[in-house]
């Protein structure tokens, strides 16, 4: 073999040895990189952000929010027409998710959220899906809705589950929205003392 066959040799062997290096440095390089990143060490501190209510009332910016339904089937009674109405329905319940209210405890950096009052909504089932007692009672349909309407709402305000429910539900979304916000600025969050929590 000649000189300059083991010169090309030996410097081929030179160059693999030398990529390999290169190559492990470079993927040791891209190890410790992800390993810090995901540490956090590379993540920029951003300033601190001032809780204020505004910016609460931006974190929860949506209307009426429906937190808990239930089937209600029922007999409601026109003492006016002198007869019953049978009836399917659906009682929504839920809060004005702009009517929370906040008071900002710095000391403490607590921020206390106060419930809004709870919103009923019935949705009764088709007009033809209701049955009147006796079948003969003059009444029109609009009574009929009237009646049924008013009896479910009754029965709903009535039932703790369903405004036990409405109320948890809420909370957990109104938490989901502010805690984010809340937590990486050393801000816990409380509720107000409610009635309906008495009762829990």
């Amino acid at each position: 073999m000649s000189e300059s066959n083991k010169q090309k040799r030996k410097n081929s062997k030179l160059l693999k040895t030398v990529l390999k290096g290169v190559t492990v440095t470079l993927v040791v390089c891209v190890c410790a990189i992800l390993v810090l990143k995901n540490s956090g060490l590379f993540i920029e501190k951003s300033e601190p952000v001032i809780i204020t209510k505004s910016l609460l009332m931006e974190a929860v910016d949506i209307s009426d929010l429906w937190t808990a339904e239930y089937r209600y089937n029922g007999i409601g009674k026109n003492s006016k027409k002198g007869c019953y109405i049978s009836y399917g329905s659906t009682v929504k319940a839920g809060y004005n998710i702009k009517e929370v209210s906040w008071e900002i405890d710095e000391a403490n950096k607590t921020v206390i959220a106060s419930l809004p009052e709870v919103i009923l909504s019935v949705y009764l089932d088709d007009k033809y899906k209701m049955s009147v007692i006796p079948n003969d009672s003059e009444i029109s349909v609009s009574e009929m809705r009237g009646t049924c309407e008013k009896d479910a709402l009754k029965e709903a305000q009535k039932s703790n589950e369903l405004l036990n429910m409405a109320e948890e539900n809420f909370k957990d979304t109104i938490e989901g929205l502010v805690l984010p916000i809340l937590q990486p600025n050393g801000y816990s969050l409380a509720w107000s003392h409610t009635e309906l929590s008495e009762e829990e």
